[in-house]
C-alpha cells in the first residue's frame, strides 16, 4: 500500500528528538545529588585543577608533587594546559561545568553511534520506512543507549570521580561518526580530534594504525598532524616538563596505581593478580600481542567495509585490553557496544552472530553492574582471590579478549557484510547522515545564472 502520511512521519521524528532531549535532561538531573553530596568537589578534579593551577603557577610541580594526598598527576602536559584553564575559575563552577559536559558528551555518543547502526540496518521492514520513521528510531535507540549508559557502573564512576573519560570518548566519536566524516573544504577535520583526544590522553593515538591501514590516509595524517600540534605547543609552553614525560614519566605503569589493583581492568591488571607483583613479563607480552592482532584486524576490516560505528567501538575494546591500566571508569563504551553486537550483527552469517550476541552481552553484563567491585581490593588481597571473587574481577579481561577474537576471526571470515535474501535485491536505503553536494561552479560572466535571489 502507498504510503502517504509524509507529514504524520515528520511529527513521529518531532516526538522522538522531544524524547531523546527529555532523557538528555533527565539524566543531567540524575548527576546532582552527585554533586551535592561531594560538595560540588569531586576527587579527579581536583588533581586535575592542581595540575592546571601548576602550569603557570609553579610548573616544576606538575609530575614531582603527590596531588590530593599522594596521587600523581599522569596526563600529558597538553591536558595540564586545558586544565588550567577550567583552573581560572571557581573550582565548584570548574567541576559542574566538567559533569554537564559529560553529560553532553555521552549524549552525543548515543546519538551518533544511534544513528550509525540504524543507517547500517539493512531489514527490510525498517528499509521500507520513509527518511523520518528511520531517523525516529535513531532517536529512540539514542535514548536507549544514554539511559543504559547513565545507568552503567563505569558512567556513574566517571561522573562521581570527575573524570574525563566521556569527553575523550566523544573526541573519537565525533571524528569516526560526526564532523570527521566531512568531505570538500572541511576534509581537514577527519581526525583531527582523534588526534587532539591523543594529546590528552595518549591511549586514543591506537585508532591511527586502523585508519593507515583502511586506506583513510587524510585522516591518518590529519590525527598524526593535530598530535604533533599538541606535542609543540606542550613544549612551547612546558618544555622541561614535555620532554620528561614522554621520555620518563609516560613509561612508568606504577604511577597511576598498582596494576594488579582489582578496578585495573586491562589484560596487564589480569596477568599481574594470576602470576604475582611481576605481572609475568612474558604471559603480558603474550597477551598483548594477541590483543593488538585481533584488534587492528577487526577494526581496520570494519572501516574499510563501512562499519565505522563497529570499527570505532571495536577499537576502543582494543584500547581498554591493552592499556597498561584500564579502571573500571574509563569502560564508557561498553553499553554502546552491547548495542551494536546486538543489533548490527546482522552483518555475519547466523553462526557468528549468535557467538557474538552472546559474548557482548556476558561482557556488558560483567561491566555494567561493576562485578569487579564486589571482590575485596587493595593491599595485595587481589593476589589471595577465591575462584569465584577471582571470576568476578576477571571477566571483562578475558571475556573482552575472546570477544576482540571473535570480532577479527569474523571479519575474517565475513570481510564484506552479510545479505540477506530478502535484501540483496532490495534497493539501496538512503542514508540517515548525508553530506551536502557541492556546490555548482558559476562563472563570472554568465550574468544570467549569476543573479542575486
Amino acid at each position: 500500500m502507498k504510503r502517504t502520511s509524509a507529514p504524520a512521519d515528520s511529527d513521529v521524528a518531532g516526538l522522538a528528538k522531544l524524547g531523546f532531549l527529555a532523557v538528555c535532561i533527565v539524566v543531567l538531573a540524575m548527576q546532582v545529588p552527585v554533586l551535592v553530596d561531594a560538595r560540588w568537589s569531586l576527587f579527579d578534579t581536583r588533581i586535575y585543577l592542581d595540575g592546571g593551577h601548576a602550569v603557570f603557577h609553579d610548573p616544576a610541580a606538575l609530575y614531582t608533587t603527590r596531588w590530593q594526598g599522594g596521587w600523581w598527576f599522569t596526563y600529558p602536559p597538553f591536558a595540564a594546559m586545558a586544565f588550567a584553564v577550567l583552573d581560572l575559575g571557581p573550582s565548584d563552577v570548574a567541576t559542574g561545568l566538567l559533569a554537564a559536559a559529560s553529560v553532553a558528551a555521552m549524549a552525543r555518543i548515543a546519538f551518533l553511534v544511534s544513528r550509525g547502526i540504524v543507517d547500517g540496518l539493512r531489514m527490510p521492514w525498517l528499509d521500507s520506512q520513509p527518511l523520518a520513521v528511520r531517523r525516529s528510531a535513531a532517536f529512540g535507540l539514542a535514548a536507549v543507549v544514554l539511559l543504559a549508559s547513565a545507568l552503567s557502573e563505569p558512567v556513574r564512576g566517571t561522573i562521581a570521580f570527575g573524570q574525563i573519560n566521556l569527553l575523550i570518548a566523544w573526541l573519537t566519536a565525533e571524528d569516526f561518526l560526526g564532523v570527521g566524516r566531512a568531505r570538500g573544504k572541511n576534509s581537514w577535520l577527519a581526525g583531527t580530534l582523534t588526534g587532539i583526544a591523543a594529546g590528552i590522553k595518549i591511549t586514543p593515538m591506537l585508532l591511527v594504525i586502523p585508519m593507515l591501514l583502511a586506506g583513510r590516509w587524510r585522516a591518518a595524517r590529519n590525527a598524526v598532524l593535530a598530535f604533533a600540534a599538541t606535542l609543540a605547543l606542550s613544549t612551547l609552553v612546558l618544555p622541561n616538563q614535555t620532554w620528561s614525560y614522554f621520555t620518563t614519566l609516560l613509561w612508568d605503569p606504577t604511577r597511576p596505581g598498582d596494576p594488579w589493583y582489582a578496578w585495573n581492568q586491562s589484560i596487564v591488571g589480569l596477568a599481574h593478580r594470576l602470576t604475582g607483583p611481576d605481572g609475568s613479563p612474558a604471559a603480558q607480552a603474550i597477551l598483548m600481542a594477541l590483543v593488538v592482532a585481533a584488534g587492528i584486524v577487526a577494526t581496520s576490516m570494519m572501516l574499510r567495509s563501512g562499519d565505522r560505528v563497529g570499527a570505532l567501538l571495536t577499537g576502543w575494546l582494543t584500547i581498554y585490553l591493552l592499556s597498561p591500566i584500564t579502571w573500571y571508569h574509563h569502560l564508557v563504551l561498553v553499553p554502546a557496544l552491547l548495542v551494536w553486537g546486538i543489533l548490527a550483527s546482522h552483518r555475519w552469517p547466523a553462526l557468528w552472530r549468535t557467538v557474538i550476541r552472546a559474548e557482548v552481552l556476558l561482557v556488558a553484563c560483567s561491566v555494567i553492574p561493576g562485578l569487579y567491585k564486589l571482590a575485596p581490593s587493595g593491599g595485595g588481597s587481589e593476589f589471595d582471590y577465591t575462584l569465584w571473587q577471582s571470576a568476578r574481577v576477571e571477566s571483562f579481561p578475558v571475556l573482552g579478549l575472546i570477544l576482540l577474537v571473535t570480532l577479527a576471526l569474523a571479519t575474517i571470515a565475513n570481510p564484506e557484510p552479510a545479505r540477506s535474501r530478502e535484501t540483496e535485491t532490495a534497493p539501496p536505503t538512503p542514508p540517515i547522515y548525508t553530506e551536502p553536494p557541492p556546490a555548482p561552479y558559476i562563472p563570472a560572466h554568465d550574468t544570467a545564472t549569476n543573479r542575486r535571489t
